[in-house]
């Protein structure tokens, strides 16, 4: 197996791990999706490491990897103090870390389907777009399992840019696990 689909796999057992092991101690499914954007960014980075030779592709990486650390607001509850926290939060600075991020995302998608020979998965990932704009902009961002769900399907069925294709699974098992926990709690 490749290393890029073990650490797909391991990140997810890890993940599933968690879950199993908070029912049999609480009684309740609950995902560590305050994790996600930290586990994805690491990925992200493990992934441009592997692949440092892609050029364009490790430094497209690179950024996604530390703008989805950055997001994680873990991450900077973790640096920062309660007092600290608010103010950090009161700036537009959280927003736009975010903002970027999606639109990094939006980036990715676009050169998946410039690279994409399958009219189909070409179609996918423009709906995948169109979707994801459109819930980042109606900040409905609960629902992003959906696109995500487009981009997984485009990026299986026509696995261009190799091996970062599987970042698509990633991500999509994230926000599918947000979906559940959302679902509930």
């Amino acid at each position: 197996m490749e290393p890029e689909k073990r650490v797909i796999v391991g990140v997810t057992l890890t993940q599933l791990m968690y879950t199993i092991f908070m029912v049999i101690s609480d009684g309740t499914i609950i995902f560590a999706t305050p994790l996600n954007p930290i586990l994805f960014g690491f990925t992200a980075l493990y992934f441009s490491i592997l692949n440092i030779k892609k050029r364009g592709m490790t430094l497209l990486m690179l950024i996604l990897g530390f703008l989805s650390i950055i997001s994680s607001p873990l991450f900077f509850e973790i640096l920062l103090s309660g007092e600290q926290l608010n103010n950090f939060y009161s700036t537009p600075l959280p927003d736009l870390v975010s903002l970027s991020f999606a639109l990094t995302i939006l980036i990715f998608a676009g050169l998946v389907i410039y690279k994409q020979a399958s009219l189909v998965s070409r179609i996918l990932m423009m709906s995948f777009i169109i979707v994801f704009a459109g819930l980042q902009v109606s900040n409905n961002i609960h629902l992003l399992v959906f696109p995500y769900f487009l981009s997984l399907i485009s990026s299986q069925l026509d696995k261009q840019l190799k091996p970062f294709h599987m970042l698509w699974i990633l991500l999509f098992i994230f926000e599918f696990m947000g979906a559940i926990n959302q679902i509930l709690h």
